[in-house]
């Protein structure tokens, strides 16, 4: 019984032992994890109040055997009394310590998890519209736009500066579009764009938008001092080359194949969202 009592009450000294879970918890999982290991971890020190009057109860009895034995009776009830009493105010005194601790370190714990929570999410977010700005602009800009998170308003953003514009569109798509179904005309629209986004963006390019059948492009943006009228120059040579080999599918498939030209200027431009609020 002595035994049991003495570990009854190192468990309630090193209560922080079960407070050590939830903080690892929140850390990993987050709130939820938080809250389940709290849960845990305060049934488990709960569990220690029944036990101990259990225990106090087989000390008593063992303690009264043994003063009976050595000494007068009435001595031996006034020393079992003062004995468990003070076995009982220690241990009490113990579980609400534990009790008081684990309830301070359960809230931080939920508190972490609130916060990991929130840094869980607006990464998760952050790395969605990174994936949506990569499908309209060069990695290396993207990369910086994440970078920067925070610091950049894109609602209001803007600069002025040299840059090198690249339009390219269908030759007659207006002729072969009443020819065919509108579904063929989705398809070769998306086939179009699809590959022609994928060179502008290997050559550095920025995808400004789709206008009908033709796609507009920007060289430029990027402070790395590049030669942005040879990028959209090369990048030209490459869309017309990846023009050749849509035909050569599109011709196996026995679709429609069609042509494509390309412009390209360069002068002063403003980079930025043009547009209303709720759309740019």
């Amino acid at each position: 019984s002595l035994g049991l009592i003495a570990s009854q009450e190192l468990a309630l000294q090193h209560w922080y032992l079960l407070a050590a879970p939830p903080i690892i918890a929140s850390y990993f999982f987050g709130f939820r994890g938080a809250l389940a290991m709290s849960a845990f971890s305060i049934l488990a020190l709960l569990s220690l109040l029944p036990s101990s009057d259990f225990r106090f109860n087989q000390m008593t009895l063992l303690a009264e055997r043994l003063a009976g034995a050595a000494v007068d009776p009435r001595q031996a009830t006034s020393l079992v009394s003062q004995f468990t009493e003070t076995i009982s105010t220690s241990t009490q005194s113990s579980y609400v310590r534990a009790l008081t601790g684990m309830g301070f370190i359960t809230l931080c714990a939920l508190l972490l998890g609130l916060s990991v929570d929130r840094r869980l999410k607006a990464s998760l977010v952050l790395e969605r519209t990174a994936a949506q700005f990569s499908r309209f602009m060069s990695p290396k800009i993207v990369n910086t736009i994440v970078e920067r998170e925070g610091e950049i308003d894109l609602s209001s953003f803007s600069t002025r500066r040299e840059v090198t514009l690249l339009f390219g569109d269908l030759r007659g798509f207006t002729t072969l579009s009443e020819r065919l179904e509108a579904e063929d005309v989705v398809a070769l629209l998306n086939d179009f764009f699809d590959a022609m986004t994928d060179e502008v963006l290997n050559g550095g390019g920025t995808l400004d938008k789709y206008i009908g059948d033709e796609i507009m492009a920007f060289f430029g943006d990027n402070d790395d001092g590049a030669d942005h009228p040879q990028q959209a120059v090369a990048c030209a040579l490459a869309m017309q080359a990846r023009m050749r080999e849509l035909n050569v599918q599109w011709r196996a498939q026995g679709r429609e194949t069609i042509q494509m030209g390309i412009g390209i200027s360069t002068g002063i431009g403003i980079i930025g969202n043009i547009g209303s609020n709720l759309h740019t």
